[in-house]
C-alpha cells in the first residue's frame, strides 16, 4: 500500500516499457496529472481538482477534470476531453474523432490536416469528426493544413 501526506507535495513517477500495448488509467482527487511519451491502446486520466497535461502520445486519450485546465500536445489517436470548469487546449492532434467539452471554459483546438478533412459539429463531409461544446466560453478551431480539393 502507498500512503501520501496531503500536506506535502508528492510526485509519483511511473515508467512504462517501450513495448507496452495495453490500457493506462491515471486518477487523483486533488493534483495535476502529467503524461508524456506514451504508446498504448488507451490512456484515461481523471482528476477532481487539478490540471491535466498529455504530450507526445500515441493512444486513444480520454481526460476528465471537474476543476482544472487540460493541455494536449502532439497526440495521435481518438480524443475525448471533458471539463466542468477549466480551459482545454489541444494542439497538433490527429485522430478520427476529437471531442472536447467544457461546461465553463474556453476551447482551443489546432487539428492536424485541413478543415475539409473533418465534419465539425455535424457540418461538413470530412472523414474525421470534431465535436466541441462549451456552455460558457469561447471556442477556436484551426488546422495545420490547407483546404484540399
Amino acid at each position: 500500500s502507498l500512503e501520501l501526506d496531503a500536506t506535502h507535495q508528492n510526485v509519483i513517477t511511473v515508467s512504462i516499457p517501450n513495448d507496452f500495448d495495453g490500457n493506462i488509467e491515471v486518477s487523483t482527487n486533488t493534483g495535476d496529472i502529467t503524461v508524456t511519451d506514451i504508446d498504448a491502446k488507451t490512456l484515461k486520466s481523471q482528476t477532481d481538482y487539478g490540471d491535466i497535461y498529455i504530450a507526445e502520445t500515441n493512444a486513444d486519450v480520454e481526460t476528465n477534470t471537474d476543476t482544472g485546465d487540460t493541455e494536449l500536445h502532439s497526440l495521435h489517436g481518438n480524443i475525448s476531453a471533458v471539463s466542468d470548469t477549466g480551459d482545454t487546449s489541444a494542439e497538433n492532434v490527429n485522430g478520427d474523432t476529437i471531442r472536447i467539452e467544457s461546461r465553463i471554459g474556453d476551447i482551443y483546438l489546432l487539428a492536424d490536416g485541413a478543415e475539409n478533412d473533418y465534419s465539425i459539429n455535424g457540418v461538413g463531409d470530412g472523414q474525421k469528426t470534431i465535436y466541441t461544446d462549451t456552455d460558457m466560453g469561447d471556442t477556436e478551431i484551426t488546422f495545420t493544413g490547407s483546404m484540399t480539393e
